[in-house]
């Protein structure tokens, strides 16, 4: 792969930057009822102003830029919602369409230069608060979600101390986990793929490729948001994002509740109630190996602890007294 890599040629010297911020773009489609009966709120849209489940809000960027002249050359977004802004009824739900990561990354490219990519995070549950509304909704979306990026962009840029990552190793980790099929899934060939048909458990992939002290985890399927929250919190990088159905596709995965609670994204698991986990599980132990490789405990940490990063403290007896 190296050697494909290396032939494609000319390279040019780069600086890798990060940004993490929060975009108030999407919802989890879910709903679940105070007896925990989940509900598809997509088929059930007078449900939508509840909107009570847990969301992934965030926006993640990482970019490039060229070391001599700065001008940046490649940006990477990553945000967890189905591109469904644009699938209306009728016609909008049978063209083919980039949705809003194809306005993203024209809105990037168009503003900064930069040829851009568009990861999806873990939107197995999420979709866009202007979700199946057409063309403006799509845009809309990706516009905005690229204005955050090209801000964070701007703040790298002015703080580079926090954001820009140094001497930037790239690192790449794959791990497998097994986990039992669903008894009611094993022989149905309508819901398992026919290499899976008649067996008792499966075997898929996980990938984590960093870039200094950024990770991006590929799953082999659509990932619900509180699953992929769940290895961004264990994750020992700086920051973690999810690259969706990147690995295999294997439907939805989600916490064990989703099983319980029913609904759409728990009654397409084909993996049983601690497959959830095991994925979880092996993530974590995947990110913490390679985070490892690139930075060696026994090294001098590159990111110190945050006891003693010099941040910007405001403390109560600093606000100013009222009369």
């Amino acid at each position: 792969m190296l050697q494909a890599v290396r032939s494609i040629g000319p390279f040019r010297e780069c600086e890798a930057a990060f940004y993490s911020g929060l975009c108030d773009e999407n919802r989890n489609r879910r709903y679940s009822s105070g007896d925990n009966n989940a509900t598809f709120s997509p088929h059930r849209r007078e449900f939508l102003e509840l909107r009570k489940g847990f969301a992934d809000k965030e926006l993640g960027v990482v970019w490039f830029s060229d070391a001599e002249t700065k001008q940046p050359v490649y940006v990477i977004g990553n945000y967890a919602a189905h591109p469904l802004a644009g699938h209306s009824i009728g016609i909008g739900g049978r063209r083919i369409s980039s949705d809003f990561p194809g306005a993203f990354r024209d809105y990037v490219t168009a503003n900064t230069g930069a040829e851009s990519m568009f990861v999806s995070g873990a939107a197995g549950d999420m979709v866009p608060i202007e979700d199946e509304l057409g063309d403006e909704a799509a845009r809309g979306m990706g516009v905005r979600l690229a204005k955050e990026a090209i801000g964070g962009m701007i703040e790298s840029v002015r703080n580079p101390a926090r954001y820009a990552l140094k001497e930037a190793q790239l690192g790449h980790s794959v791990s497998t986990f097994t986990v039992p099929l669903r008894k009611t899934y094993c022989n149905i060939p309508k819901k398992l793929p026919a290499p899976y048909l008649g067996k008792e458990e499966v075997t898929l992939e996980l990938q984590a490729i960093s870039i200094g002290d950024v990770a991006f985890v590929g799953v082999p399927g659509e990932l619900c948001a509180e699953l992929g929250q769940e290895i961004k919190w264990h994750s020992p990088f700086r920051r973690t994002f999810i690259a969706y159905c990147s690995t295999a596709y294997f439907s939805y995965m989600g916490p064990a509740n989703f099983l319980v609670a029913g609904g759409y994204e728990g009654n397409s698991q084909r993996f049983g109630a601690r497959g959830g986990l095991t994925l979880l599980n092996t993530a974590v132990d995947m990110l913490f190996d390679l985070h490892e490789q690139i930075y060696p405990s026994d090294a001098e940490d590159p990111y110190p602890d945050n006891v003693v990063t010099s941040t910007v403290n405001i403390l109560p007896n600093k606000f100013p007294k009222k009369n």
